[in-house]
């Protein structure tokens, strides 16, 4: 039997390479050097040092199995994850920012959140601004503190606050455990960030989730998790915040993450961290669970673009595809929510 290639494994360390060198298939000049953004346009040694920085953790993340749609994650400790009375973090210090300020030229939206809710919003680091649309964007969950108009104030972690705008939001949660059953699909938090996850079972008041978009060589312990209602979020099918989508794009097929509605566009955020606004009618949402059968042709996602395969057999939360085009020929393992019939 062929030896597997698990696609959050492989994607990690292919976005290092790709962020270097910008020499995907189709990859035109213009591509290739927004690829080397910031060294080669910034033309300092303060950004290159800093896309340099950014590579090797990628490719770090990507030999101790970093799952691959988080290609660019930071340091878990960037993360606003959970915290101990003895190791509490110190207060995260950042400039203030105008929330409503963007580098797409959105509007700012409402987010249809309340105050003592969760979300995931998009940041880059610790910077809370969202003017630069080459930096690379993580989705991180944060308590909602206020809600005024358009304008969410969140927490930080280590103390304070920050304000956002609905534009830049997933709302997250859900009231408890009775609204989700068995097999269902959900968003769910992993060192606060957004990953997608199957419902396996429930513990009382909790729910058992088992990732998707995590290595399937992890250990079970690491794959499987039991939260509350509150850190999981029901995913459903059709274009929904959260949920993949294929954006067809100059001939070609891309895998993008549904952020948030703007009119008669998508937030989006693409491979490795980019974020983008794309037109609603070029995007195509991808089922949550799809009926598929052996042999049926499908497009899933290999390095941020979709490529043509044939379903070998669904193995639990992952479908087994032989892909052409990618330069190998062992089969590959796709998460449900990223594979689409042809």
């Amino acid at each position: 039997m062929p030896k597997l290639t698990n696609v959050a494994t492989m994607t990690a360390l292919a976005a290092a390479v790709l962020a270097l060198t910008g020499c995907g298939k189709s990859a035109t000049p213009a591509q290739k050097k927004t690829a080397l953004a910031p060294s080669a346009a910034a033309g300092t040694a303060e950004a290159a040092a800093a896309t340099t920085a950014a590579a090797k953790a990628a490719a770090s993340a990507a030999e101790s199995g970093h799952p691959g749609d988080e290609a660019s994650d930071p340091d878990p400790t960037d993360a606003p994850g959970a915290a101990t009375a003895a190791h509490a973090p110190a207060a995260v210090v950042v400039p203030p920012v105008d929330p409503r300020k963007n580098g797409w030229g959105l509007k700012s939206r409402t987010a249809g959140v309340k105050a003592g809710g969760r979300v995931f919003v998009l940041t880059r680091g610790r910077d809370r601004s969202h003017t630069d649309r080459r930096a690379v964007y993580h989705l991180y969950a944060h308590d909602v503190l206020a809600v005024k108009d358009d304008i969410v104030t969140l927490k930080e972690l280590g103390g304070g606050d920050f304000k956002a705008s609905g534009s830049f939001i997933i709302p997250a949660g859900v009231a408890s455990a009775k609204a989700l059953k068995k097999g269902d699909m959900v968003l769910a938090e992993w060192a606060s960030s957004l990953k997608h996850a199957m419902v396996i079972g429930f513990q009382g008041a909790l729910v058992k989730i088992r990732y998707t978009d995590l290595p399937d060589s992890w250990a079970d312990d690491k794959i499987t998790a039991v939260k509350s209602p509150r850190e999981l979020t029901l995913q459903q099918d059709g274009m929904s915040p959260g949920n993949f989508a294929v954006a067809s794009l100059d001939g070609q097929r891309y895998l993008v993450l549904l952020v948030a509605p703007a009119d008669d566009q998508w937030v989006v955020r693409r491979f490795a961290g980019r974020v983008d606004t794309l037109p609603s009618k070029v995007l195509k949402p991808i089922p949550l669970r799809p009926a598929l059968k052996r042999r049926q042709k499908v497009w899933v996602p290999w390095v941020g673009m979709m490529y043509s395969g044939t379903v070998q057999k669904t193995e639990g939360v992952h479908v087994r595809v032989a892909v052409d085009g990618i330069g190998q020929k062992k089969p590959i393992l796709t998460p449900l929510g990223q594979v689409i019939p042809q």
